[in-house]
Parts: C-alpha cells; sequence; structure tokens
C-alpha cells in the first residue's frame, strides 16, 4: 500500500484522477450520516454503536444526559459550573455530542482507547483528547475534573481492573466533583443467557446465581478472544460496599437509577468529599 501512494505521488496523471475519487468517495461515504434533523454532529463510519437505528442511538444519549443532569441536581451543580468534564469511553460521540451542547467544547475531554475515535470527537466537536489505556494504572490525566461520565466500561472488566478504574476515576475528580457511570446490574442477570447469546459465556443462569452469591454479587466472564475484557454484573450492594469500602467518607453517594440507561443499565453517582488521594 505504501508504495502505492508512493507511485501517485510520483505520477501526476494518476495522482489527477486518485485525488478527486478520493474525495468523491469519502462524500458519499460521510453523506448518508450527515442528514439527522436534532442530531448535533456526524456521526462517524466506524461507530460501532450505530446501527442504523437513528432514534435509539440519539435516545441513548439523552437518556445518559438525563441521569446526568438528575446527579448533578442531586448534588446542587449545574452544567454552567462545570469547569472540566470527562467522557471515558467516549467512543465516536454518542455522549458526548451532547456534552457539548450543556458544557463548552473547550472543557470537554474525550478519552477512548481507540485513537481514530477521539481524534473524530476532538475535530467534530471541538473537544480535547486522551488515549487511554488498557492498564489504568498507566493511565495519568491532565487535570482533575467536575464530572465524570462513564457510560458502558466498568460493564466490561474484571474485579480489579473495576476497583482500578473506580479508584483512578475518583482520585481525578475536583472536591465537590461527581462521578458518574454505569453496571449491569440485577436486570441483566434476568437476562442474561438471552442478551448474550452471542457471546459464548460459560455459564447457565443458575451457575450465575450461585457465582454471585459467593462473591457478595460480582460476576465477571472475558470474551473468547480476550482475557481481560469480558461481561462483568455488578449489583448494587456490591457497588456501594466497594465506594464504602475505598473511599469511606471521602465519597459521597448522591444517585442510584436502576436500568436508568437505555432502560437497562444501572446507574450510579457519587460525590468527592476530599482533596485526599485514595
Amino acid at each position: 500500500m505504501n508504495r502505492l501512494y508512493t507511485a501517485l505521488q510520483k505520477n501526476k496523471i494518476l495522482q489527477s484522477i486518485w485525488t478527486p475519487l478520493k474525495s468523491f468517495y469519502r462524500k458519499v461515504k460521510y453523506l448518508k450520516f450527515n442528514n439527522y434533523p436534532g442530531l448535533n454532529g456526524r456521526i462517524s463510519p466506524r461507530d460501532a454503536m450505530f446501527t442504523g437505528n437513528i432514534e435509539h442511538y440519539m435516545s441513548v444519549g439523552n437518556s445518559a444526559i438525563e441521569n446526568i443532569e438528575t446527579a448533578l441536581k442531586a448534588a446542587n451543580i449545574n452544567f454552567d459550573s462545570l469547569n472540566a468534564v470527562l467522557d471515558m469511553p467516549s467512543g465516536y460521540g454518542r455522549v458526548l455530542r451532547l456534552l457539548v451542547t450543556k458544557v463548552s467544547p473547550g472543557k470537554v475531554t474525550a478519552c477512548e482507547i481507540d485513537a481514530e475515535a477521539i481524534e473524530f470527537c476532538a475535530k467534530e466537536f471541538g473537544c480535547k483528547k486522551i488515549l487511554s489505556s488498557q492498564d489504568f494504572s498507566q493511565l495519568k490525566f491532565p487535570e482533575n475534573y467536575s464530572l465524570i461520565w462513564v457510560g458502558s466500561l466498568f460493564t466490561h472488566l474484571n474485579q480489579e481492573a473495576f476497583s482500578s478504574l473506580l479508584r483512578l476515576l475518583f482520585n481525578s475528580l475536583e472536591r465537590s466533583g461527581i462521578l458518574v457511570f454505569t453496571t449491569h446490574g440485577k436486570y441483566s442477570v434476568e437476562t442474561f443467557e438471552r442478551y448474550w447469546a452471542r457471546q459464548p459465556v460459560p455459564v447457565s443462569h443458575e451457575q450465575l446465581q450461585r457465582a454471585l452469591e459467593k462473591t457478595n454479587g460480582f460476576y465477571y466472564a472475558p470474551y473468547y478472544n480476550s482475557e481481560n475484557y469480558g461481561i462483568s454484573i455488578s449489583l448494587k450492594h456490591y457497588v456501594i460496599a466497594l465506594i464504602e469500602s475505598l473511599f469511606g467518607s471521602k465519597a459521597r453517594f448522591i444517585y442510584y437509577n436502576e436500568r436508568g440507561w437505555d432502560d437497562h443499565q444501572d446507574v450510579f453517582a457519587i460525590q468527592k468529599t476530599s482533596e485526599i488521594t485514595i
């Protein structure tokens, strides 16, 4: 492929043909993603969260904003007072495209392990970007945040990574900052076999229930092609107990909404009450 590009650069005739063809291809490729009334910005062709149903895509984003706004109100905070906002994982902006309508884009950071995704968000929405890491201990944020939104990341982590990420994000809040995140809860247990039918889940529903009882409300199974990324279920009592054990009085539990995000994932929000790093 590199040789082809080199040849095109050297041959002016080929280049004169290739350049407009490439431009036309990109216009056609992006055209069908541009014409959605009420949607802020384009949808990238690489956005796996968009499967063609624009109503559902928009409703998921709106659902996130509604939960965030309710959590902020519970802490007597509004969008106008936020100094810095982190969306992790941002993907290609399903929620971020709405956050930048509530907060100045220059205050919003897209964080994602997919470099193309954060590049798209930065160019499309004018936000900042941070490349994430599979090893959360290697991830350093350049600032503390007033608000951190984490949609469907804890839902894929084992216990160690779950705790590690929770600690990292809490320590990355400014004082009185809010962390809003989602988990697979009781509803995911009820729909486990149906919802994850496309993945080779190694347990039955009965085995899952027994596993949750043994771990006081947590279950994890890796995807077939990954050891450190898969399906996790963390019930409400497990999450609250973990927050208390990690942060004690340094964190205030302010919001819980069962099946609050997209009528499926549970939504939690905690507020930092101290500057002390845990």
